[in-house]
């Protein structure tokens, strides 16, 4: 993606209840790159997540990617394929029903976003930041989906 502005409120991606999204991967002024959570949909919702204040680049492309892991309840935000942070939440995550919105709200664009169902090992992703172009996930020696990246949104 390539931000033309840092200093506002963005959404990347988000899947939207009634009163909340139960996570937002993103911007903030305030913090920076963002990876939140919200524990109920409610007005009075209580956010938690990855808070890095890490500023994303201006007007040039980078990789932003987050986790999930339901078991530990931990998140997970990587920049350009490094980790940025990592954060425990308090609640368990709850689903909308809802489809997921990418690039709900965002100043800048947008290329070969990737959505995935399990769960991917660091070396994984550092592959898919690192060759854009295709990328197989693989278990032992087994290649369980190869995929090409030119679409908005794959699920292998």
């Amino acid at each position: 993606m390539r931000w033309s502005d840092k200093d506002g409120d963005y959404t990347v991606a988000e899947q939207r209840g009634t009163h909340q999204a139960p996570f937002r991967l993103g911007n903030t002024a305030e913090h920076g790159l963002v990876f939140t959570f919200t524990n109920a949909d409610a007005t009075d919702a209580t956010v938690e997540g990855v808070l890095p204040e890490v500023e994303p680049p201006v007007a040039e492309w980078f990789h932003l990617a987050a986790t999930y892991d339901a078991a530990t309840r931990t998140a997970t935000l990587y920049l350009n394929g490094a980790q940025a942070r990592t954060a425990q939440l308090s609640f368990p995550a709850w689903d909308a029903q809802a489809p997921l919105r990418i690039g709900a709200a965002m100043a800048g664009s947008l290329d070969d976003g990737l959505e995935f169902s399990q769960g991917l090992i660091p070396a994984q992703k550092i592959k898919i930041f690192t060759r854009l172009d295709e990328f197989a996930i693989v278990d032992g020696n087994e290649v369980i989906s190869k995929n090409s990246i030119r679409t908005t949104r794959g699920r292998p």
